[in-house]
């Protein structure tokens, strides 16, 4: 898929915090929304919108965005103009508008004109030093590479070494993730989890990643190494990723997946 004309970043925070990151943004303007803005309210809910639409049944409950997301952090992402959203699309947003803000939440989007959110991710400080936990990432122009693009724009702005994180072991994600460096298994499954058994915690040490280029240009793509652990997807992942991180440190390896295959290889120790 093309890039749209008008994409852009954004920062939707509060002013404090999302001003804090913009300078360090390589990009020369952005869209820094404040939550607490009234003007800002349509562009608030169409973030949530843009969740609910890309992760379904686990879209993000509106306090959980205020709470835990743009209140101690910022959402960060790309967003373009209106008239370049397909129609589809928009009603869908609508859509997910109403069912995350309630009957006549909406109404609020009649005759918008504004920039509309493609792209979000989030990470927020852990005690751990110099460690952020990141979720929810998401694009909804599949193919533009928009994925590692937002990624890279937050963690470059969040301003830390390590970043934790989970997501399933058949999410296309992995292979964003894994465009960052090895994804060292924290922990093969996730209990409390809805999708305890489908669903890791992993690592990233950012330290080598170009973080200012792949948010300008993303990444290219990877090629399978020689010598990597094959591990089909399936039902039984889980157990066959836990098997091998008893026999000592395993990490996921770029590009993640491959044939319907999670590729891993062991971590040097002392990770």
């Amino acid at each position: 898929m093309s890039t749209p004309s008008s994409l852009r970043p954004y920062f939707l925070g509060y002013h404090g915090t999302s001003s804090a990151m913009v300078g360090r943004s390589p990009f020369p303007t952005a869209e820094v929304v404040d939550i607490f803005s009234p003007d800002s309210q349509a562009f608030y809910r169409l973030v949530n919108a843009g969740n609910r639409l890309a992760f379904q049944g686990i879209g993000m409950p509106p306090w959980v965005q205020l709470d835990c997301c743009t209140l101690p952090s910022a959402m960060v992402g790309f967003c373009v103009d209106r008239d370049e959203i397909d129609p589809q699309m928009w009603a869908q947003l609508v859509a997910y508008t109403e069912a995350g803000f309630g009957p006549g939440s909406s109404a609020i989007l009649d005759d918008y004109d504004g920039p509309v959110p493609v792209s979000q991710y989030c990470a927020v400080a852990s005690l751990l030093p110099g460690t952020l936990v990141g979720f929810s990432l998401f694009t909804l122009l599949p193919g533009a590479g928009l994925g590692v693009r937002t990624k890279a724009l937050g963690l470059l702005c969040y301003d830390q070494r390590f970043q934790i994180g989970m997501t399933q072991y058949t999410n296309s994600a992995v292979r964003t993730h894994c465009a960052f460096g090895p994804l060292e298994i924290l922990e093969p499954v996730a209990w409390p989890h809805l999708l305890q058994t489908e669903t890791f915690i992993y690592r990233l040490d950012l330290q080598q990643a170009d973080l200012r280029s792949m948010a300008l240009h993303g990444a290219g793509r990877a090629e399978v190494p020689e010598g990597v652990h094959r591990v089909p997807l399936g039902a039984d992942t889980h157990a066959a990723v836990s098997a091998m991180r008893e026999a000592g440190p395993v990490r996921i390896v770029a590009p993640g997946l491959d044939a319907g295959d999670l590729l891993l290889a062991p971590a040097p120790r002392g990770l």
